[in-house]
């Protein structure tokens, strides 16, 4: 059989714990059961615009673009508070509608930042 492993691809049928060649340094290997959840085709699509291990063209990695960049969060609320407090003064609705305005912006900013190339997804971004 012929499999040209030096360009990437399968590595045929066999058992889970049968060796089917040689990886080398700098090289990432999935397991059976990730290969089978992401797809080979999906698997192939991300090697496209590869030759010879480094990226042909494209805009860069999302942190290399975040270092050029900088980070850029919007975020859009849109809140309608009648309000109940006595005098003018902040009411518990009001209150509540504040905190859970921040509360979701938080929870949305971290569920972003904790992403592969996020600042938290320890990858060094």
């Amino acid at each position: 059989a012929n499999f040209h492993f030096a360009t990437g691809g399968f590595t045929g049928t066999g058992g889970k714990y049968e060796p089917a060649g040689i990886v080398h340094r700098g090289e990432f290997v999935f397991t059976k059961e990730a290969t089978s959840r992401i797809g080979v085709g999906n698997l192939y699509r991300l090697m496209r615009g590869y030759a010879e291990g480094g990226y042909v063209g494209g805009a860069g990695s999302p942190a290399q673009m975040r270092r050029a960049e900088g980070i850029n969060f919007n975020q859009n609320n849109h809140v309608v508070i009648q309000n109940d407090g006595p005098n003018g003064r902040a009411g518990p609705q009001l209150m509540k509608a504040v905190y859970e305005m921040a509360r979701k912006g938080a929870q949305d900013e971290l569920r972003l930042q904790l992403r592969d190339g996020g600042m938290l997804s320890g990858s060094g971004g």
